[in-house]
């Protein structure tokens, strides 16, 4: 008993401590088989909140050393760091900080079971977004660790780029590769595409820059044999026909010719092969085929040429295109009710995802906005931000839609297992069903873009980095803009700014040089009283950090943001590990991010991890206001679903009894809570909203498929 208080201890110095459940397992544990639970695991917990590293700030007695300092001192202090590259520091004798009572909210650490573990991965296969790096390294590590990984694939994988990404791992790492359980999943062209493009090392959401490898002759004979289980191949090989080019010159398909005859007849028009009479007429063919038939251009004509049932007849052939433009096609066809009796009729054909996004925009399509923002999905989504704001529509005509897209998702999910009784928390309404995981960044805990949740204190907010394995000079910037209610900027902090003493914000000093690689980096920190900011008029601090010199977050070896929620920023160490509220490994590849937004007025931090700018050098916070508005606009209102609403759909669908409180809940029964309590009710399933893979895997996807 005693030790597994002391072990606990020891963990509730990185602000952890064990549930009871795991306590009464670590009770009978050995002292050696504590000591090598406490190696194992502290080491790996240091690392999750950023206290695996030294931080040290140019001025190391902040913030009294900066609040103190005159303008013209900080300015010549800055001016010889600069001139030195980094190298000069002023000599700085470190006070004694005052040593304070620390009040913690401890994170919960449970014990698992190796099922736990092929469940999370199962879920990552099965996920109905785009998994992030952080996930597919996982999965990485599953398939090389677990030799009976087939056994665990799920048998359909809604997300495609999710599909390339497992088959590749399949692929890797099979002795013989199981033809017979991959084929029967492909039977799309681009499909087949992604898995060449993430085979080559590359990106399945395809880019344009995607390059491709040289395949071996086992891998070129997969590929061809992938391509002549697809149909309608034509469209499909002409919509990426660039790319496809570059592909065929790496799997050279004229040798299957005799294999795969009508295929190879398909590629003329985007292989360049040896031609004689006979294939430049079949090529001539092809081309006629797509400029009759090709379906998005027939649809512009119909549109343009105001043959509306035409236009709808084609369009709910596909009724994911359908739903995508059903906004436009509500503003060009005048009459609403036939587009809605349409979408009707094609909507339980809808995805999930897409029945969630239309969802979302509508319920808000019938409120007059400031400004549209568009998000451009990628290897980095893109924000782009418009002044010309459509038209509001009839509430009655959105309530329609939605009551469509909400029948159409109980179809979705009523047949999935019955649900017994359910407690679902209120505080899920604020936070945003996972549409953008692609690009998420490796987090303690990752929550969905555009979700609220609570902070009390005032807050540190710190970077931590260091020059490049090459000994590449690196600057990162750390800084925090300034808004008020109406999203109007009212200053900032940042090397140009150490302080805003109206608002009274610090930063710790601009630091230009990481160190070396392996050394003890370089650190920057901005304080700040949410009560300040609200008592002098601001209510939102938007945080950015910025790769000064251009070198893109995922070129570095070492990078991490987060902050910390402290009662007293002038007492204790400046780094107090067991007050990090959060930490990002920044891997984004861009040179501008904002993690996260305070909500200095209702105190709750907006999880946003999303690119500034576009890849550029000497950017600064100041000079990006465009992007940064971008940013407010999209996800401090955001047009999306939340949580609460999509699984009060499951509990409807699948006959669950919602129920007041948890302690209604027995065995078999489920709990969708903000966060894990600290007694944990047996046979009660737990779901939290940063249990995305969970989310995404059971609650994102169709019984239909």
């Amino acid at each position: 008993m005693t030790l597994a208080l002391s072990f606990n201890e020891n963990l509730s110095n990185l602000g952890y401590s064990m549930d009871e459940k795991m306590f009464r397992v670590v009770a009978t544990f050995s002292s050696a088989e504590i000591d090598t639970l406490n190696n194992e695991l502290i080491p790996s917990l240091k690392e999750l909140i950023g206290a695996d590293v030294h931080y040290e700030p140019l001025y190391p007695n902040f913030p009294d050393q900066v609040m103190e300092a005159k303008n013209i001192h900080l300015y010549l202090i800055a001016l010889l760091h600069y001139w030195t590259d980094g190298k000069f520091r002023p000599y700085t004798e470190v006070k004694e900080r005052e040593s304070e009572p620390i009040e913690v909210q401890y994170k919960n650490i449970t014990i698992g079971k190796e099922e736990d573990i092929h469940e999370l991965m199962f879920n990552l296969m099965n996920a109905a977004e785009a998994i992030s790096e952080q996930d597919i390294t996982d999965l990485k590590t599953y398939f090389v660790k677990y030799k009976d990984f087939i056994n665990n694939i799920p048998e359909t994988i809604v997300n495609k780029e999710n599909l390339a990404v497992t088959t590749n791992l399949i692929i890797q790492n099979s002795e013989e590769i199981p033809i017979d359980k991959i084929i029967p999943r492909y039977n799309v062209v681009t499909d087949v595409l992604r898995l060449a493009a993430v085979m080559s090392g590359q990106s399945a959401s395809l880019p344009k820059t995607t390059r491709f490898k040289s395949f071996s002759n086992k891998e070129r004979k997969l590929l061809m044999q992938l391509l002549n289980n697809c149909g309608n191949r034509l469209e499909d090989f002409f919509r990426y026909r660039n790319m496809w080019e570059r592909v065929c010159e790496r799997i050279h398909p004229g040798k299957y010719r005799n294999i795969y005859p009508d295929l190879i007849d398909d590629l003329l028009g985007v292989y360049k092969l040896k031609k004689n009479e006979k294939a430049f007429k079949r090529e001539i063919e092809n081309y006629k085929i797509i400029l009759n038939f090709r379906f998005s251009s027939k649809v512009e004509d119909k549109l343009n040429r105001k043959e509306f049932d035409e236009a709808l007849d084609l369009l709910s052939q596909r009724p994911g295109i359908f739903s995508r433009r059903l906004d436009e096609l509500l503003s060009k066809v005048s009459d609403n009710d036939k587009v809605l009796k349409y979408f009707e009729e094609i909507a339980p054909k809808v995805s999930v995802k897409v029945l969630l996004s239309l969802k979302g925009y509508f319920q808000k399509r019938c409120e007059k906005l400031k400004v549209r923002v568009f998000l451009i999905k990628g290897i980095v989504s893109k924000l782009y931000l418009k002044t010309d704001v459509k038209e509001v529509l009839d509430l009655s005509l959105c309530e329609k839609i939605c009551a469509i897209c909400d029948q159409s998702l109980i179809n979705h999910f009523k047949d999935k297992p019955k649900m017994n009784n359910v407690y679902l928390s209120e505080k899920l309404k604020k936070h945003i069903v996972p549409l953008d995981v692609r690009s998420a960044s490796s987090a303690l805990e990752t929550y969905s873009k555009g979700s609220r949740f609570d902070f009390c204190n005032k807050v540190r907010l710190f970077i931590w980095w260091t020059n490049t394995k090459k000994g590449e000079r690196i600057d990162i910037d750390l800084s925090v803009m300034i808004y008020n209610e109406n999203f109007e900027n009212l200053g900032h902090v940042s090397f140009t700014e150490l302080s805003d003493d109206k608002f009274q914000i610090y930063h710790s000093g601009d630091i230009v040089d990481g160190g070396d690689v392996d050394g003890d980096g370089a650190a920057e920190f901005i304080d700040f009283d949410p009560d300040q900011v609200v008592a002098n008029g601001g209510r939102y601090i938007a945080t950015s950090v910025i790769s000064y010199c251009g070198y893109t977050f995922d070129k570095l070896e070492n990078c991490k943001f987060g902050w910390m929620e402290r009662e007293s920023l002038k007492s204790n160490e400046l780094f107090e590990p067991k007050t990090v509220r959060q930490k990002l490994d920044l891997n984004v590849a861009k040179t501008s991010t904002t993690p996260v937004i305070f909500d200095c007025k209702t105190r709750e931090i907006v999880w946003i991890d999303a690119t500034l700018t576009e890849k550029k050098c000497s950017v600064c916070i100041e000079n990006s206001e465009t992007p940064m508005n971008a940013i407010l606009y999209y996800y401090l209102n955001p047009l999306k679903c939340n949580m609460f609403e999509l699984l009060n759909l499951h509990i409807q669908a699948r006959d669950g009894k919602l129920v007041g409180s948890e302690e209604e809940l027995s065995e078999g029964d489920i709990a969708f809570v903000p966060y894990l309590p600290y007694k944990c009710k047996n046979g009660v399933k737990y779901v939290r909203p940063t249990d995305l893979d969970i989310i995404l895997s059971e609650y994102m996807t169709s019984a239909l498929n």
